[in-house]
């Protein structure tokens, strides 16, 4: 690579102080080769340096005398080559400045200028220039005089042989100081000059008079070419197949007709010639047509489409008529070219009838066919709204049915009767799933299925698919290969429908395979720097399909025959539903085939590639508790629930992240706390009394700092229509109840801002759970536990609470039912069962949902009542076993005296705590309740409870009261 000064010098550009390249060819004799270039001309400049860089030297470039002069001291050029005329300081000035300078005086000075009498020459001389040349120059006399000066330096000052001398000439008298030897070289260098020009001059002369006789020659071929060109035009006049007329300009006299035109008209050629042009019956009217002859001499181009002309015998035609104006022998013409369009006219009108008609014709028959096509829609649409309602509305019991045969089997030791319901429970499922593929082509037909892109692990929905269709392979003996190309284990699509797109693959392979194997495998078709097209294939070796019944394979409601559907089950919508979302998801699909042999169906997906590594993404098991440390420490969330025990849940899992949390017992609390709150998340349950949490979201949507607010719902109701109804109210997210530590975290993850978060610490707590816990029927410990994120402390305390809270439930439920207070009864069966899901009591948490939806579908009374009778058994029964597994304990007494500078210290933290509402209130009350009982008396019992139960404005009040009821507070 060159350095700075090696680039400049292969430039030819010379720089002040830096290293000089020595100049090449002739120049390269000479001891220094540097040249700076004064001119004011950008143009002229880069033109001298170019040629001066060609020969060999280093050039410098200054823009007039003055930075000329300041370049010279600078770093004293071999030569100065300078323009006369230029701002600041002329050529003049600055070869007088260098000459008459002690240290620059032996530096040669070039004046290049366009000035050529006398008294410039003279001045040049007086300024004491070595050279004068004259503008235009010869390249080879400026880089010859260059050369001169360079090996014949001045040898000594010219200041000391100067001599006056005055001379003469055209009557002027112009003094001279200067030397012989200066006067002798500058005069030279006019001279070369001179001779240059004359050489140009009788070159020039040379090639004008060569010019002069190839115009003699040109104008001679030219006069032969228009000899030529006039009897081609004289033919091509006579031939013409359309009429020409040639009129006087002047005069309106014709000129010349062609014999097409005669015949046209049916006049003779005497009868035109000669004659006026309103002669002729234009229009059958003689001032109509002398003013289109004013018209013609006005404008040099007239044309008419369709201009009516009466022939000689009164025939009227239709004739396109068209005129220029031009000179012949400085007579100034007009050449009208006239054409009959009669029949062509003619033909036009009766195409022109003929498309109207057709036009008309084209008109009804479309407007039929959009009134077709919209009837066929609407009726389109009528049937899959139908399907899908009808579907919904089955789908409905059959849950129900599914759902008690469940609890029939359970609670059943008959062997034959269990055989028989596990029959119902096995035609059931077989239903469920018909009617699924029903209602998703139902939603796929009316534009309601959409598509729920996510980053998802690709292995881990892999992996559930296999799970799901694990045991049918294993009942029938068949071998699993998964064939795969590498892919990124985080991408971005609707994971959901990409597992449902495989499974009805995989589900249709078991089904028509009896023995072999059937492989999946995933290949990367495209890829771009955004996303893939991913190829799924899943291949049988079952029984094929024919060649004739592959095309219709992916059509809705068609199977490979008749017999199929009989033999093997299914609606034949599957394969329809998979090409429907694989065209959804930027793919397509297909099958290859053959008899006997089995098959390969495969569909595509384009997904979007993750910005998420494994590691960072919530659905990786182990990814979750990482990522947690990249969650914002103390953001502020509100929520937004009305149970205390599931309060206490979240507040618990909340805070160990070091999230700070404000609680809201219904949604107008919500409401009023978000209008006035800086949240960074609300946490909102759907069911609460007032305002439930949808109402609410809408709300908060209005205002005018909730528009953004990410709102996650956390509620028991996990169906796809209260998700739907989750997303239409404005919330960004769900989580069901009870809640999973992992997906709590994990939605916390997409939604909160990015920076640090403290991880909680992974439970080490050698408290153990009381044996009795283990044996309670229908406690599921483990359950509860991983929702409390393995925190036994927390998980006992709330197991109490839970006893006492809920233990009258349905006494309340009963009421509400005997006054017909369906909505109140159903929000209580909701809250009872997210409440025993979060502490794993999964029997109570079964038969409070089983209520829930018998409530909300209008079952008779009767069987409402059976259902709170069989949930208050199983609840009373909990309660009495957590009662007896975990008898209240008696809270330490306090001992010794009040210390009140203490208790100041904990008023004051629990005061900015408060109204912070840091859920870490809840640890001090805990730590000093016994201290601030003692001390505060009943306000320090009402502080407690309130702070127990997330009132934390009326607790922040209640320590307001106790500083102004106790004086030793003040000190």
């Amino acid at each position: 690579m060159m350095n700075e000064n090696e680039s400049k010098a292969e430039s030819g550009i010379n720089q002040p102080g830096a290293n000089r390249a020595v100049p090449v060819a002739e120049a390269t004799t000479t001891p220094h080769s540097d040249i700076l270039i004064v001119e004011d001309s950008a143009v002229e400049a880069e033109v001298l340096r170019r040629l001066l860089v060609k020969a060999g030297y280093a050039v410098s470039v200054a823009q007039n005398g003055e930075d000329g002069l300041h370049m010279v001291h600078g770093y004293r050029p071999a030569l100065v080559l300078s323009d006369i005329n230029m701002p600041v300081m002329n050529g003049y000035q600055l070869c007088s400045a260098i000459k008459y300078d002690d240290d620059l005086w032996n530096i040669p000075v070039i004046l290049l200028t366009v000035l050529s009498e006398p008294e410039d020459i003279i001045e040049a001389i007086n300024c004491g220039a070595d050279a004068y040349i004259v503008k235009p120059f010869a390249e080879a006399n400026l880089l010859n005089r260059i050369r001169s000066l360079l090996k014949n330096p001045t040898e000594s000052p010219r200041i000391k042989e100067r001599r006056k001398e005055v001379v003469a000439y055209d009557g002027k008298r112009f003094a001279i100081a200067s030397t012989s030897k200066q006067i002798l070289n500058l005069l030279l260098s006019v001279y070369e000059n001179t001779l240059q020009q004359n050489r140009e001059l009788e070159a020039t002369q040379a090639q004008l008079n060569l010019l002069n006789e190839s115009l003699d020659q040109k104008v001679h071929e030219r006069t032969a070419a228009v000899h030529d060109s006039e009897v081609r035009y004289r033919r091509l006049f006579e031939a013409a197949k359309d009429g020409i007329l040639i009129l006087n300009a002047e005069t309106g006299r014709v000129v010349d007709v062609n014999p097409f035109l005669i015949e046209m008209l049916e006049y003779s050629h005497e009868e035109i010639l000669g004659k006026y042009i309103w002669e002729l019956g234009f229009l059958k009217n003689v001032a109509a047509n002398k003013e289109k002859f004013l018209e013609l001499q006005r404008q040099e181009y007239v044309r008419y489409d369709d201009l009516p002309l009466a022939t000689a015998t009164g025939n009227m035609l239709h004739v396109e008529f068209v005129s220029n104006v031009y000179v012949v022998d400085d007579t100034k013409v007009i050449q009208c070219n006239i054409r009959d369009i009669t029949e062509k006219k003619r033909l036009a009108m009766e195409l022109d009838g003929h498309h109207h008609h057709l036009e008309q014709l084209v008109e009804t028959r479309t407007h039929e066919l959009a009134q077709a096509k919209a009837s066929a829609e609407a009726a389109n649409m009528a049937k899959s709204a139908f399907v899908a309602n009808m579907s919904h509305e089955i789908r409905t019991p059959l849950n129900a049915i599914i759902g008690l045969t469940h609890l029939l089997r359970r609670r059943n030791s008959d062997p034959a009767q269990q055989e028989k319901l596990g029959k119902i429970v096995d035609a059931s499922r077989h239903l469920l799933s018909v009617i699924n593929d029903i209602l998703d082509f139902s939603k796929i037909e009316v534009g309601k299925l959409t598509l729920n892109n996510d980053d998802f692990v690709f292995d881990r929905m892999l992996d559930n698919v296999i799970s799901m269709i694990g045991p049918r392979l294993r009942d029938k003996g068949l071998e699993l290969v998964v064939e795969r190309d590498d892919l990124p284990p985080v991408l971005v699509g609707d994971s959901t429908r990409l597992a449902q797109a495989l499974l009805n693959y995989l589900s249709n392979a078991v089904k028509f395979t009896k023995r072999g194997r059937i492989t999946v495998r995933f290949c990367m078709t495209e890829e771009s720097a955004t996303d893939l097209l991913l190829r799924f294939e899943v291949t049988d070796t079952g029984i094929g399909i024919a060649p004739e019944k592959l095309s219709c394979l992916f059509a809705a409601f068609e199977q490979a025959d008749a017999t199929t559907s009989r033999r093997y089950g299914g609606t034949g919508l599957g394969l329809a539903i998979n090409r429907r979302l694989a065209r959804m998801m930027g793919g397509d699909s297909g099958v290859e085939s053959v008899p006997g042999q089995g098959s390969t169906f495969w569909f595509t997906a384009r997904l979007g590639k993750s910005q998420l590594s494994l590691e960072e993404l919530t659905e990786a098991p182990f990814v979750t508790e990482q990522s947690l440390k990249t969650l914002s420490a103390g953001g502020h969330i509100l929520l937004a629930e009305d149970n205390l025990i599931n309060q206490e849940v979240a507040v618990e899992l909340l805070t160990e992240v070091g999230l700070k949390v404000e609680v809201a017992n219904d949604g107008f609390e919500a409401l009023e706390k978000a209008s006035k709150g800086d949240y960074d998340l609300i946490l909102m349950d759907m069911q609460m009394p007032g305002m439930d949490g949808l109402e609410a979201t809408r709300a908060i949507r209005e205002l005018s700092n909730g528009a953004t607010l990410p709102i996650v719902a956390m509620t028991a109701n996990a169906f796809d229509e209260d998700r739907e109804h989750c997303r239409a109210a404005g919330m960004n997210d769900f989580i069901t109840k009870p809640v999973d530590p992992e997906q709590l975290f994990g939605t916390l993850l997409r939604w909160l801002p990015a920076t640090t978060m403290v991880m909680p610490a992974v439970s080490g707590a050698t408290e153990t759970l009381p044996a009795a816990l283990a044996a309670i029927p229908g406690l599921d410990t483990k359950q509860g536990l991983k929702v409390l994120n393995g925190n036994v402390e927390a998980f006992l305390r709330l197991l109490r609470l839970y006893a006492v809270d809920h233990a009258d439930d349905m006494a309340r439920l009963l009421e509400l039912i005997s006054s017909e207070d369906w909505d109140e009864a159903r929000r209580l069966a909701h809250t009872l069962k997210g409440s025993s899901g979060n502490l794993g009591a999964t029997g109570v948490q079964q038969l409070a949902a089983e209520l829930e939806v018998a409530i909300k579908e209008g079952h008779d009374a009767t069987d409402i009542e059976r259902l709170v009778r069989t949930l208050e058994t199983a609840l009373q029964q909990l309660v009495a076993r957590i009662r007896t597994a975990l008898p209240e304990e008696a809270a330490a007494p306090y001992v010794g005296e009040v210390d009140w500078t203490v208790v100041r210290q904990v008023l004051a933290e629990l005061e900015q705590m408060l109204a912070a509402s840091s859920a870490q209130v809840n640890q001090i009350i805990e730590t000093h309740a016994a201290l601030l009982k003692v001390a505060l008396g009943p306000l320090g019992a009402e502080l407690e409870q309130q702070i127990g139960h997330f009132l934390y404005a009326e607790a922040l009040e209640t320590v307001k009261q106790a500083r102004q009821e106790h004086p030793e507070l003040a000190g």
